[in-house]
């Protein structure tokens, strides 16, 4: 069996990725997916960003949840050589965070639900919707099957306040 898999999304990001994984480390992974669960609950409140900054994220949000699962033994379904090269170094520090894998599932839960008003429609800037969630389910069994040697919940954010985020494209793209 192969280490690798293909990397199905813009080919053109994909250098910006692994830069974004080798300068963030863990956090890659583990902020982007808290960053989705969030702002699905409300806790982020963002203001100005665009559809392309959402496709962006839900990219990000698959190869983080990825980079999970293969941290946690199960072979990769996204991730290409490079992205293999940049995610190894942080499987010890995701294997070591209580409930990675659980953040993991809800947030691919979140990008998979078409009633998501903010994730509903996104495509990870492929031909169709359907073709994102072919991919992402793919993921998601890889992720499932971590979970189950890995049962831990992870803690997600409370309280009554709201952390606000205001984008300011340059291209005055609408809001999502």
């Amino acid at each position: 069996m192969s280490t690798h898999a293909t990397y199905p999304f813009d080919p053109s990001i994909l250098d910006d990725l692994v830069d974004m994984i080798e300068d963030m480390g863990a956090e890659f992974a583990i902020g982007t997916l808290d960053a989705v669960l969030s702002e699905s609950k409300g806790v982020i409140v963002s203001e100005g960003v665009t559809r392309d900054m959402y496709e962006g994220q839900v990219i990000t949000a698959v190869v983080a949840a990825d980079a999970v699962a293969v941290s946690h033994g199960e072979l990769p379904s996204v991730l290409d050589e490079k992205l293999m090269r940049a995610v190894t170094p942080l499987a010890e520090e995701l294997r070591d965070t209580d409930g990675v894998v659980d953040l993991a599932q809800k947030a691919l839960a979140v990008i998979t639900d078409d009633s998501s008003p903010f994730y509903g429609t996104m495509t990870g800037e492929l031909a169709t919707r359907s073709e994102f969630l072919e991919i992402t389910s793919k993921v998601q069994s890889s992720v499932a099957a971590a979970k189950d040697r890995n049962p831990g919940e992870w803690i997600e954010i409370t309280g009554d306040g709201t952390f606000e985020i205001t984008m300011y494209p340059e291209d005055g793209e609408a809001n999502v």
